[in-house]
């Protein structure tokens, strides 16, 4: 894959926080958009969305990878029919735990915005109004006991994951798998190719498919 080939698949596939991809000139102006970290690969451009972060692509050569999930939460809708994936790596149930939040809204930050924003640029490059949309969920473990916060939310991983739920039945999103709760962080990547989310939690050296 040549650099001019991977210029013209992120001109046409995708969408980081308030800027199109279209917009952009080379995979250099990549580096400076809102979704993280990118690695270029032999066949694939790995797209690593750290906290706050979320991407939407129909492109199979686009790798979505949330790294480092401990009680944060790592949301796939996918548009099964026209193979349209949106990730992102959330941190917080609402906005309301963030003593001054400035994020745009909706974030992908918060667990209460996060899928209103998916499926509205899921909509952007779907090519029907009609979308089949399914959820997946990794993360949201507990990785400190006792660990409440001081407006009495739940405990982030908890919390973070009930929040995804009553959202996705909110809006009859089907969930379809989830690997969440526990005591382990988890990195999570989407196989846009078979609509698999791969999990791999702390101290395994193998993903796991759901």
């Amino acid at each position: 894959m040549n650099k001019s080939q991977t210029n013209n698949n992120l001109t046409n596939y995708s969408e980081p926080i308030g800027n199109y991809l279209s917009k952009l000139q080379n995979t250099d102006d990549l580096a400076n958009q809102p979704i993280g970290d990118y690695i270029e690969k032999q066949n694939k451009i790995e797209i690593r969305l750290t906290m706050g972060k979320w991407f939407v692509s129909n492109s199979e050569e686009h790798e979505l990878i949330a790294p480092c999930l401990g009680s944060c939460v790592a949301v796939c809708i996918y548009e099964t029919k026209a193979k349209i994936i949106g990730m992102a790596h959330i941190v917080f149930p609402s906005r309301q735990m963030v003593s001054h939040p400035n994020e745009e809204f909706p974030s992908a930050r918060y667990a209460d915005e996060v899928i209103e924003l998916l499926v509205q640029e899921i909509s952007k490059i779907a090519s029907s109004k009609n979308l089949n949309l399914v959820a997946k969920l990794a993360g949201g473990a507990q990785m400190f006991k006792g660990v409440y916060n001081n407006k009495g939310f739940p405990l982030i991983g908890q919390g973070n994951v009930q929040t995804l739920k009553k959202e996705l039945i909110k809006r009859n999103i089907p969930l379809k798998a989830a690997d969440v709760g526990g005591t382990c962080g988890r990195t999570v990547s989407f196989d846009l190719s078979k609509g698999l989310m791969l999990v791999r939690r702390i101290g395994e050296t193998e993903y796991s498919s759901i």
